[in-house]
């Protein structure tokens, strides 16, 4: 088998950093790749900007390419993370297998493996990949057979950036399946030689050329998504483990391109399928990332990082009513009472369906898909990497351990001093204390492989076990206030039955306050 070596990215989103964490074999043939979405009527546009109008042309990279992709019935290396293809391209047959490489940021890093071929799959190629396991096992391999197409008229560059190479391409791609098909346009950034901070700032490079956006689809998903056999589900938050000694910079950069890909993968469901729990977890997916802003503060100075916060927190609010109505929606289907009347229903339905629409029209909005982009130009290639003053040096150079064990002490005394006055909280300091919980929930997460060991293992679960239970009371109360203001026709009627709750509530926050001030923390 013949594979290509690919450019040495060790970490998804990485910059001169190496992903110690990092499952993938160093050895195997890689794949780092960047890609975003415009429509085909932009084509024009982006072949005039200079980035592209001043690259190198690639004719024999360049023309149609017909792929046919492989898997069970039952998507066996789908669910696997894997893909299998033949792809036709001038004459020649090439089979490829991809395979993902962990926790990734909202560039693609995959192991791949080509070899040539007759036109029917060469399973002995499989040897030494992750494939190998389903071809050996027989009654995965006889089920082995083709699900789709993929046919694209490519436009290939060769772009220098920073002593780097990329491969750019503009793709126009049918995907079909059965009766189903699909249509997309795509620019992908493929590094061939150098750093991957090279391929974010070609991407700021391209971003007044046409309206585009981040997308973390691949070619093969877009056709399973066809098929809808098994649909793609919402994605939670993945590990990024950052272990003990690594720089600040490098932890951050980790930790916020795997928030990053959290949006940007349930944006995706989102827009295709106007997914609840997808939109929950984007949601997830900013405050953490706003989160990290917040433990890694000292380091990340200026006027660009301002900027930065500001469309991040403008972008996370839009998905606001629309998360505040899905979860009265389901509080109302919950209860049998007075409250899950057909008229509360049915307004609350009016409500959901018109913000979702609204939603809808922002997810397409410039300034929308530009705040991603800038925030993933800036976690990789920012001005904040590149500040020389002393203070901002020093933070980014610092032990990660350093930095996590002063952030988390700092906000695990602020809450245990709230949690000891909880009954005299306000309804909005109450919700402040809840949001402070998150974020050190968050943080512990973030930092789990920092500190490690069986006994601080043993008090992060304590102690995550805790905050959970606490900021669910809190949370319960919290949508009591949301359902009064989403639903004034029910207050009155409700009044005696809210505040009965409320101070149920209200006993039980207690209880799980006193349980999480006797909590031990796991930094020390």
């Amino acid at each position: 088998m013949r594979g290509r070596t690919k450019a040495n990215g060790n970490g998804c989103m990485a910059s001169a950093r190496k992903r110690k964490n990092s499952p993938a074999d160093d050895s195997a043939p890689r794949e780092h790749e960047l890609k975003l979405v415009c429509n085909s009527r932009d084509i024009g546009h982006l072949l005039h900007n200079p980035v592209i109008a001043d690259a190198q042309p690639l004719p024999d990279s360049s023309g149609i390419l017909t792929a046919i992709y492989f898997d069970t019935p039952d998507q066996a290396l789908r669910r696997a993370g894997m893909s299998l293809r033949i792809r036709e391209h001038q004459g020649r047959l090439v089979q490829t297998i991809k395979a993902e490489q962990g926790p990734r940021g909202v560039a693609f890093d995959r192991a791949e493996w080509e070899t040539e071929v007759d036109g029917t799959l060469d399973q002995t190629a499989a040897r030494k990949t992750p494939l190998q396991p389903f071809v050996d096992d027989e009654a995965t391999r006889v089920q082995i057979r083709p699900l789709f197409t993929v046919r694209t008229r490519r436009h290939a560059f060769l772009v220098g950036r920073d002593n780097s190479a990329i491969e750019l391409v503009l793709d126009r791609t049918i995907v079909a399946a059965g009766e189903r098909s699909d249509q997309v346009t795509e620019i992908e950034l493929e590094l061939k030689d150098g750093e991957p901070r090279a391929l974010f700032l070609t991407v700021k490079d391209l971003l007044g050329a046409a309206p585009m956006r981040l997308s973390m689809l691949a070619k093969s998903e877009r056709g399973y998504r066809l098929l809808d056999a098994f649909p793609a589900q919402p994605v939670k938050a993945a590990h990024a483990a950052v272990p003990a000694g690594e720089q600040s910079a490098n932890a951050f950069q980790m930790i916020a391109a795997e928030t990053l890909s959290q949006i940007v993968q349930n944006e995706e469901l989102l827009r295709s399928y106007g997914d609840p729990e997808a939109l929950h977890q984007m949601r997830v997916g900013f405050r953490r990332l706003r989160t990290a802003l917040s433990f890694f503060k000292e380091m990340l100075a200026g006027s660009e990082t301002r900027g930065i916060r500001k469309e991040l927190r403008r972008a996370a609010k839009l998905l606001a009513e629309a998360r505040d109505l899905d979860v009265l929606h389901q509080r109302l289907h919950e209860n049998g009472t007075l409250e899950s009347s057909q008229a509360a229903l049915d307004e609350v339905e009016e409500q959901r369906n018109r913000a979702y629409a609204t939603l809808a029209q922002n997810l397409d909005k410039p300034r929308f898909k530009k705040a991603l982009l800038r925030a993933a130009i800036w976690i990789e290639a920012g001005t904040w990497l590149t500040d020389a003053s002393a203070r901002t040096v020093r933070a980014r150079d610092r032990p990660v351990e350093k930095l996590a064990r002063r952030a988390l002490a700092r906000r695990w005394n602020r809450i245990r001093r709230d949690a000891k006055r909880i009954d005299d909280l306000s309804t909005e300091k109450r919700h402040k204390f809840r949001m402070r919980i998150k974020a050190l929930r968050y943080g512990s997460e973030f930092f789990a492989d920092t500190f490690k060991g069986r006994a601080r293992g043993s008090r992060r679960k304590s102690l995550l076990k805790s905050l959970e239970q606490l900021q669910d009371i809190l949370g319960e109360m919290n949508d009591l206030t949301v359902r009064r203001r989403l639903l004034p026709s029910l207050v009155d009627s409700r009044a005696e039955a809210d505040a009965a709750r409320l101070q149920t509530l209200m006993r039980r926050a207690g209880v799980a306050a006193r349980r999480l001030r006797s909590a031990k923390p796991f930094w020390n």
